[in-house]
């Protein structure tokens, strides 16, 4: 493989790995995100006079986000490792391309 062609499947994995990671822990924040919304609703609706509002299931779709949110991460997480890999070679070859490149 030549220096260019490792230097940009690198960059691609690196940008696909950290887009997935993004987008994992932005499905995780909403989530959250919601479930502080119900219970802030639920301890307003406690301290005023009234009818009392109270959410059910909270806790299932946070798990549910966090199950899905697992697997995406650990392919982040490898692709990010590969853009690694893939980085540490393309500093091998032009640190010593004739080495690497051309067999003994």
């Amino acid at each position: 493989m030549t220096l260019f062609i490792v230097q940009l499947l690198s960059a691609i994995l690196g940008l696909v790995g950290s887009a997935i990671l993004a987008f994992s822990l932005d499905r995780v924040l909403s989530e959250l995100r919601l479930a502080l919304s119900l219970v802030r609703t639920s301890v307003e609706s406690i301290a005023h006079s009234g009818d009392v509002y109270l959410f059910g299931g909270v806790d299932k779709r946070l798990d549910a986000a966090e199950q899905a949110s697992k697997i995406w991460v650990r392919v982040g997480l490898i692709c990010l490792f590969g853009s690694f890999a893939l980085a540490a070679l393309a500093l091998l070859l032009a640190l010593h391309p004739s080495e690497i490149t051309q067999p003994r």
